[in-house]
């Protein structure tokens, strides 16, 4: 095999296949970047076992090949390299070499038995997607997705689901859920029933492979597969052994009967930053005081060793409920994925599941549930 690429053309490339592949730890295997030359373009492979990417970047290639090398260490050579690079392997040899304007350099090649086939796009009609938009509805959600991947279930995972002429795509942890509906009918039309569940795990690579532009998405054999317009391929494996809660049960009970707080989304972040200055890790809540006019809430908190923080913020309202508390770090995140400047908090009891909503964000809803705490109080 041998090729000359500019590095400008590849390097991203590189950059793109190397992050899903293990650094240090796992099989020796997965640490290696797959290289095929032919037809004026080299495409990369790289696998980890799981995730799968490929990408076909222009090159001269005066003798076509294919190799394996070890990724991290190809990628930081490439990186420091000046000028067009010639990558060069004589059959028999055992390792490539890289000669660039400065310099040369040598890898040991891999075997080519340690090569896991790599599944092809599928031919079938694709669906398209905002990539934009992709990320968008990833950091929305992801939030309320478990981190605990042990547990293997369908709380540690991403949910697509049709439902009423719109697509659901969910999170859910136990105590934080989130929702973000989107219209897309060619979606609707392709996607599994009963819906398809991707591991947290998988959602940041895929957050970081993504571009703004339209991406191409197809299903086939359990996997989801993104193309982008530069014909890379990432494709990820879909979990198949569990089934999502029955989520329209909560969303039900909300809206069949619930209290309505309205407030600033500013003055209560505000006021939620400076009463987490004196939560700690055994008292991490702050409540909510309605008073008795219905036009404004008291925060506070009231830890002993740290302090007290009580902020009055002007609220309307409509319901009976005088106190609910929550925990002020989920109470900062639920907000902090808003941007509305209004947000209305529908309450079912003081401890019953909480809807979020905001007028500035059409189809996105976040449920979060309260906790109960004992009044206190505190003297110097």
């Amino acid at each position: 095999m041998r090729i000359t690429f500019a590095k400008e053309k590849i390097f991203t490339g590189i950059q793109k296949a190397i992050s899903i592949i293990p650094s240090k730890s796992g099989a020796a295997a997965l640490r290696c970047l797959w290289l095929k030359a032919e037809d004026g373009a080299v495409t990369l492979f790289s696998t980890d076992s799981n995730l799968e990417f490929t990408g076909t970047y222009p090159c001269e290639v005066a003798e076509p090949g294919f190799i394996g090398i070890q990724g991290q260490i190809f990628q930081g050579l490439v990186s420091t390299c000046k000028g067009d690079i010639e990558m060069t392997y004589n059959e028999g040899d055992g390792f490539v070499t890289l000669r660039h304007s400065s310099g040369v350099c040598k890898l040991p090649i891999m075997s080519l038995n340690w090569f896991q086939e790599v599944k092809p796009f599928p031919t079938s009609l694709p669906v398209y997607w905002s990539g934009e938009m992709i990320k968008e509805v990833i950091d929305r959600i992801s939030f309320c997705i478990n981190d605990d991947t042990t547990m293997m279930d369908a709380l540690s995972c991403l949910y697509i689901t049709r439902r009423d002429g719109k697509i659901d795509i969910c999170g859910l942890n136990g105590h934080l859920f989130a929702m973000y509906s989107i219209i897309n009918e060619q979606l609707q039309d392709h996607l599994p029933e009963p819906g398809v569940l991707i591991q947290k795990p998988y959602l940041t690579p895929l957050n970081k492979w993504l571009s703004n532009t339209d991406i191409e998405l197809n299903f086939a054999n359990n996997t989801i597969f993104f193309k982008n317009d530069n014909n890379e391929i990432l494709s990820i494996p879909l979990v198949v052994n569990y089934e999502f809660p029955d989520y329209m049960n909560f969303l039900q009970r909300i809206q069949e009967g619930h209290s309505t707080l309205t407030v600033n989304k500013s003055d209560i972040s505000r006021a939620l930053n400076r009463i987490s200055t004196v939560n700690n890790d055994a008292e991490s809540c702050t409540d909510l005081f309605i008073s008795e006019d219905k036009n404004f809430i008291d925060c506070s908190a009231n830890i002993e060793n740290t302090g007290e923080v009580l902020e009055k913020i002007a609220i309307t309202y409509d319901g009976d409920i005088r106190k609910i508390s929550f925990r002020t770090r989920n109470l900062i995140a639920v907000l902090n994925h808003f941007e509305s400047k209004e947000i209305k908090i529908k309450m079912t009891s003081d401890v019953g599941p909480c809807s979020f909503e905001g007028e500035e964000d059409l189809f996105y809803n976040v449920v979060l549930m309260p906790v109960q705490t004992v009044e206190k109080s505190y003297e110097d």
